[in-house]
């Protein structure tokens, strides 16, 4: 979701879903911005269709990044947990 002058607001089951499903969600606006106004090219529905499935499985993701995201806080940024 998309507050009004606030930014992006997302939820999950757990913190490591909802900070991947935050993490494409603008990944996604990024790379629309990018984009701009320029002539866009429209997927064909079988294109659509493997997004959509491949989005369903987003939040199983975070079971594999989530660890590796707390190590490179960890080495990067020593005193996260405090």
């Amino acid at each position: 979701m998309m507050l009004w002058n606030h930014g992006v607001l997302t939820a999950g089951k757990t913190v490591p879903e909802a900070f991947i499903y935050l993490y494409f969600f603008t990944r996604a606006c990024e790379i629309q911005g990018r984009a701009g106004n320029g002539p866009h090219h429209l997927p064909d529905q079988a294109a659509i269709d493997t997004t959509r499935e491949q989005g369903q499985m987003l939040g199983g993701a975070a079971k594999l990044a989530w660890p590796g995201l707390v190590r490179l806080a960890d080495t990067h940024h020593p005193g996260f947990r405090e």
